[in-house]
Formats: C-alpha cells, sequence, structure tokens
C-alpha cells in the first residue's frame, strides 16, 4: 500500500507495454460535462474501457519517478524525457498503459478522462494521405504528458506538437480537463489533429467514431488543430480548395457502417441527458454538444455508463444484437470530477468501478490518497479473492447465468450501497477539511482509513451477493 519509487526501470516497463493490448477489442465510451453543466459546478468526464473483459485494472498513485535519458518506445521511437514528473493517480489495468486503458489526474488537478479508439472509422480516402507511423508514439504517451502540464490547454498543445513531430501509430479521441475547462481531441491519422473546447453549460458524448464537427481556425479559445491542416485538407483535396473551415469528422471518419455498434450509443447518450431533443437512432449525424434537460450529478453520470438502452427495441430482452453502453468487456468504468476553489486532495477525485458498470459499485478515489486501499490495488492475470476487480468479475460471470429479471434486482441491491457512499460525501469531507486546517498526516490518516472501510464493506457486499447467486445457479 506505500506509494511507489519509480525509477528507469519503470519508464522501460511504462512503454514496453503500450502494444500489449490488441487495439481492434478496445471498444469504449465517454461523456463530458462542462462546469455549468453540472449541480456542483464541478467538470467531469466519465469512461467505460471495454476490452475483452479479462484485463485486471487496480489503481495506483505514482509519488515520484526518477527517469532515463530517453523513453524507449517499442515501435523503435526514442524521445527525450521530460523534465517534470508531477505526482498522480491513476487507474489502469494490470499490463500496462496501452491504448485508451488508463484515466489519471496530476497533482495540478489536470486529467485525461479516458480514450476511445477510431482507427475502424477512418475512411479510406484520408487514410491514404495522412498514413498511420509504425515507429511512432502509441497511446501511453498521454499519460506521460500528463505528468509535465498545469492546464488542460497546456495538455492538448503538449501532446498535440508530439503527434506533429513523431506521428501516431494509430489514431484515438482522449478527453483532457482541469477545473475550468475540458478538451476533446482526435488525431485523424499519423500526424493530423483537432481539438475543440467543451462548452461550460454542455455535454460531449463520444463512442468509437469521428465527433469533431465544422472547424472555426480563427477560434482558437475553442479550437486547436495540427500546423498547416487546413492547407493539408486542400492539397490532399479532401476539401474543396477554397474551403476556409473543415469538418473534421467527415474528412477523416467514414460513419461506422455497424450503426447499432457506435451511432446508437451517442444517440442514447444524447437522448439520456436531454429526451426533449428530436433525436433519432437512426439520424446519419448527431449534435457535438448536448445541454442537458437538468443539469448533471455524479449519479446520473453512473446511470449513463450503466445503461442497457433499457424501455428500448434494442435493449437485451429484444436480443437485437445492439453494443451496450454497459457492457461485460467493459474492465473499468470511471468517474473524474474536479472541482474548483476546493483543496486539491479532495477536489480531485476518480471514481472508479471495476468491471460490467451494470453490476459495480463507484467509489471515490480522492488525489489526497496517500495509500489506495488493499483490494483495489492488488490485479494479477489470474483470480484473486483478495481483489476488486476479480470479485466483481466472477460477480458478473455469475450474473449472467441468470435471467434478466433477477439481474436487475441485484444491480438495484448495488446501487443502494452505492446511494449511501454518495450521500455519505459531504459530511465526509467536511471531517478531513477540519483535521486538514490542524495537521496535514491527521487528515491524510483519515482520509486512508475512510477508503479502506469503503472498500472492504464493498468486498463483503459483492461477495455476499454471489454466494447467493451461487445457492440460485446449482
Amino acid at each position: 500500500m506505500q506509494l511507489k519509487k519509480y525509477y528507469t526501470a519503470f519508464i522501460i516497463f511504462f512503454v514496453s507495454v503500450l502494444y500489449s493490448q490488441n487495439i481492434n477489442t478496445a471498444e469504449c465510451f465517454m461523456l463530458m460535462a462542462g462546469k455549468n453543466a453540472t449541480t456542483d459546478g464541478s467538470v467531469m468526464i466519465a469512461h467505460n474501457n471495454d476490452l475483452t473483459g479479462k484485463e485486471a485494472s487496480l489503481l495506483e498513485k505514482i509519488d515520484s519517478v526518477v527517469t532515463a535519458d530517453s523513453l524507449h518506445f517499442p515501435s523503435g521511437l526514442n524521445i527525450p524525457v521530460f523534465k517534470t514528473n508531477y505526482s498522480m493517480l491513476i487507474l489502469r489495468i494490470a499490463d500496462g498503459f496501452s491504448e485508451g486503458d488508463a484515466v489519471a489526474i496530476n497533482e495540478n488537478m489536470v486529467a485525461i478522462g479516458g480514450g476511445v479508439a477510431l482507427g475502424d472509422d477512418r475512411n479510406k480516402k484520408s487514410a491514404a494521405c495522412d498514413t498511420l507511423i509504425t515507429k511512432g508514439l502509441t497511446g501511453g504517451i498521454r499519460y506521460y504528458a500528463l505528468r509535465d502540464v498545469k492546464s488542460a490547454k497546456e495538455l492538448v498543445s503538449l501532446i498535440g506538437s508530439l503527434y506533429t513531430e513523431y506521428g501516431v501509430t494509430y489514431p484515438s479521441g482522449i478527453a483532457i480537463a482541469d477545473t475550468r475547462e475540458i478538451w476533446y481531441m482526435e488525431s485523424g491519422g499519423g500526424r493530423m489533429w483537432a481539438a475543440v473546447r467543451v462548452p461550460d453549460d454542455a455535454c460531449m458524448i463520444i463512442a468509437n467514431g469521428y465527433r469533431i464537427g465544422k472547424i472555426n481556425f480563427d477560434d482558437r479559445n475553442n479550437f486547436m488543430t495540427a500546423p498547416g491542416l487546413l492547407e493539408f485538407c486542400k492539397k490532399n483535396k479532401l476539401v474543396d480548395t477554397t474551403a476556409t473551415s473543415i469538418n473534421f469528422a467527415n474528412v477523416f471518419g467514414r460513419g461506422r457502417e455497424n450503426r447499432n455498434y457506435d451511432t446508437h450509443r451517442v444517440w442514447r447518450g444524447i437522448t439520456l441527458i436531454n429526451d426533449s431533443l428530436n433525436i433519432s437512432p437512426d439520424d446519419k449525424t448527431f449534435p457535438m454538444f448536448v445541454k442537458p434537460k437538468e443539469k448533471i450529478t455524479s449519479a446520473k453520470m453512473f446511470s449513463i455508463l450503466r445503461d442497457q438502452y433499457e424501455g428500448t427495441p434494442y435493449s437485451l430482452d429484444k436480443t437485437s444484437g445492439e453494443r451496450l453502453i454497459a457492457s461485460s468487456a467493459t474492465v473499468h468504468s470511471s468517474l473524474v470530477q474536479l472541482k474548483s476553489k476546493t483543496l486539491k486532495e479532495i477536489g480531485a477525485v476518480l471514481w472508479a468501478g471495476m468491471g460490467n458498470p451494470k453490476y459495480t459499485v463507484y467509489l471515490p478515489f480522492y488525489f489526497g490518497l496517500t495509500d489506495i486501499p488493499d483490494a483495489y490495488e492488488k490485479a494479477g492475470k489470474e483470480f484473486d479473492a483478495r481483489s476488486a476487480f476479480w470479485n466483481f468479475k466472477d460477480l458478473n460471470d455469475k450474473i449472467e447465468k441468470i435471467d434478466l429479471k433477477h439481474r436487475e434486482a441485484i444491480s438495484a441491491r448495488l446501487r443502494t450501497f452505492e446511494s449511501r457512499v454518495i450521500r455519505s460525501q459531504e459530511k465526509t469531507l467536511e471531517k478531513y477539511q477540519q483535521f486538514r486546517s490542524k495537521d496535514f498526516k491527521t487528515a491524510s490518516d483519515f482520509l486512508n482509513k475512510y477508503l479502506e472501510s469503503l472498500a472492504e464493506n464493498t468486498m463483503k457486499i459483492i461477495k455476499i451477493i454471489s454466494a447467493d447467486l451461487e445457492k440460485v445457479i446449482k
């Protein structure tokens, strides 16, 4: 449980595992909400990380790093390391930081709230012009770059400059935030990229297709792009030579032909945010930003991450073959919440749930934690009764053997427990601040013990439910 000290070996390990996952299995869902779209004024990014469902996940706090002179990538690329190494709180798979499988917050309350793979949505014309770079950057560079920045916009700029200089091995979309704003960034191919600022009063929903629409190149407060992006598109006849703007999604994407896989998830997310909009699941395009019908809470974000198209023609009981927002392929689910004018120890929180969001419990891992609870720090490749991930995985496997009616009862039971956790936050944070005003160590110990208690109680309830299910299945 002690904070880890990472040395040169960590950096070598860090990059050596970037290719450990097959990117074609990474199908994720992401939802962002600006500070004026939430009830408490916090910036929020929610994310479901879908791989095969078997990649064990854990949390860790990286305190300090002594790096080598360069960062070595399995692709053969070497780049100079950054001089700054801010501490980070991370939710990741046990094997490492492959594309889209980690969520992180640094000590400056800057966060990467997740990523989505975009490779299957690239169109052939743009792919032929903006070719992927075999010896380029992999997705893990984003988490390393996070250690060197103090703001979201600075992180977008840094990652963008790295994309431009070195190129990427495959394209992805990433959500980047601080306490003031959210940016969403997409790589079009090897070196072209664009980023858009999410309006403070709006939400943005992402599945595995390009979502950045029309770019205003004169509006540098809300758009950032690769140098020469417009000229590149004109030169390669991706847009008309007289164009003054481009629709990034149209230029680089093709619109997933399997609409029930990606676009329906975007449609569903929009309708859950605002059901008064006239949005059809069969629309060819969807609005880039959506103003919520009511301001967003953490509980609302969790409910969307858990959605399985209930009450629609695409629900599980209709056996429609839809890719669900909440899937058994999810290995970890999260909500990054960043609140200004609050101590960073408690103003930055990573709500983490292991496994299928439908049958998980989200716990608040505050940046001020110095010890991660044992159950959430353990995650090997085989089942471990001490590991939260493996216990949730075991529970989900059993749930899939019972009928849908009884599954909902289990989900409701877990949500009841989680609701108590959410309601306890205000008093818990008040106590922390009281301790913090007098003594940092006492406050830190209080926070560590609080999360340890939550983790222990979570492990108890899922083991009880699992034991009950065992009797039913037999």
